[in-house]
Parts: C-alpha cells; structure tokens; sequence
C-alpha cells in the first residue's frame, strides 16, 4: 500500500476534517479544532487534548480516507492512529508511514 500524502487543497474537506477530528480524538469535540496552512503547503489542525496542545497534519491516504497525524503522539495512538477510511497508520523506525495490517 502507497504512503498517505499531505493535503494541500481543502477544498471541500474542511467539513469531514471538522467532524472526523472529534471522533478521533473525543476531547477536541468541546475545545474546537483550528485549521491552518504551514509553509509547506500542507494543511494542519491543532487543538487542546487534556492539558497539551496536539497538531495534527492532515493527510490523504492511499483509499481516499482523512489521516490526521499526532505531533506530539499521545499514547492511545501506540497501536497506530485510525484513519477515516478504516485503515489504521504507524510510524516506522525509518520514518515511513504504514498501514497496521490485522493479525
């Protein structure tokens, strides 16, 4: 499976961000998310999750689903971070994202 690539355009993902985030991550329903573009070109969230705030680059993943990426990583993700499609993503000793296959 490809490597989920970073949003660039929002366009007409703003909305699906906006109500995937809070599923992701339960606490960011209350505290609101905010959207930006880094000077990459990407498209980032961040909001508070408990006492930290949390940015999240947002991603597009091989299956067309919606990859909102931790930074810091907050341990619920250890077992890799869900994507709106299903697919579940960790991070490798090399830096590769890739899926987590079922066992």
């Amino acid at each position: 499976m490809d490597a989920p690539v970073p949003i660039t355009d929002l366009a007409g993902l703003s909305a699906p961000v906006q109500r995937w985030l809070p599923t992701l991550v339960p606490s960011l329903a209350r505290g609101g998310v905010e959207l930006w573009k880094d000077f990459t070109g990407c498209w980032r969230a961040r909001a508070r999750v408990g006492p930290a705030m949390v940015e999240f680059t947002l991603l597009r993943t091989p299956g067309g689903g919606i990859l909102a990426w931790p930074t810091p990583m907050p341990p619920q993700f250890d077992g890799g971070v869900p994507a709106s499609d299903g697919t579940r993503w960790r991070q490798y000793a090399d830096g590769s994202l890739r899926a987590v296959t079922a066992r």
